[in-house]
Formats: C-alpha cells, structure tokens, sequence
C-alpha cells in the first residue's frame, strides 16, 4: 500500500496521516526522505555566490527544511503517545 503526500502542505500531510492511521492503527515509523535540488540553487566550481538563484534556493531550501519540519509535526503528533516511535530524518 502506498500513500501520496505533499510534504509542503500542512492540510494534505494531515489527510495523510489519517489514511494511514485509517489503514494501520498507528505510525510507527516516519522516514523524511523528500528532498531536491535545483541547477540554480547551487554554487559550482567555478562560480561565485552571484550565479547562485535566489528563488530556485528558496525553493530548496523550503522543500529541504520546511517539508521535514511539517512532515515530522503532523506525524510526530499522532505518534506522540505510543510506546514504541521513530522518526527519521
């Protein structure tokens, strides 16, 4: 069984966990594995910080960083009360 998430939406992934709360019992394990990079979010060998896009490293950056925070507050609430959790970042 698989399930289709949105780790930068805060309503989907709340949808999500409660399919897979509907499907198992409980989460018992959360892997934040949804990630990315851009061309132009990163520096290469021979550039400087001004080839760097600002807006592809804001996307990055907002997938990176923000989808593992929401991902792990909306699942790491409804795991907060078990005995046995992991979360894995």
């Amino acid at each position: 069984m698989a399930f289709g998430t949105d780790v930068l939406s805060k309503e989907r992934l709340k949808t999500t966990c409660g399919e897979v709360l509907i499907a198992f019992g409980q989460i018992d394990t959360v892997l934040n594995i949804a990630g990315g990079n851009l061309p132009r979010a990163t520096i290469g060998e021979d550039q400087t910080i001004f080839h760097l896009g600002i807006d592809d490293f804001k996307k990055v950056t907002d997938l990176n960083s923000n989808g593992t925070v929401l991902t792990s507050d909306i699942f790491g609430l409804a795991m907060a009360n078990q005995e046995s959790r992991v979360i894995i970042n």
